[in-house]
This record gives structure tokens, sequence and C-alpha cells, in this order.
């Protein structure tokens, strides 16, 4: 089932990339998963990409981030 969702995760990047959109520079996880290391190897293989823990999990904090920027 992780595979299945790790897969359906990079075909949506390659989609947002296939529409003109940008490959991401650097990706951030957080939630439960972000703690589970063995899910994390597995997005890595499908998304081809490091990722790395999200320094707040917290949506507003990314809502604020944006706002800002």
């Amino acid at each position: 089932m992780l595979e299945g969702i790790a897969a359906v995760e990079a075909r949506c990047y390659r989609s947002i990339k296939a529409r003109g959109g940008g490959t991401p520079s650097q990706l951030l996880t957080a939630g439960g998963g972000a703690k589970n290391p063995n899910w994390t190897a597995l997005r890595e293989v499908a998304l081809g990409q490091k990722i790395y823990p999200a320094r707040h999990s917290e949506a507003a904090i990314g809502c604020a981030t944006l706002a800002r920027s």
C-alpha cells in the first residue's frame, strides 16, 4: 500500500511538470508518516529525490510563511 501511495505522489509531480510546473528543489515532509524512516525511504526511491523533515509541521506555519513571502 505504501509503495502505491509513493507511486501516486511521483505521478502527481510528473503531471505538474508536464503541465509546465517546475520540479521541487527540496521536498519536506511532516506528520506521522514523516517519523517512519522506511516510509520516507520508499518515497525517496519513488520520487528520485532526498526528502527532509520539516522544521515545523503545523499548517499555520506554512500558511504564514507563504503569506510573508
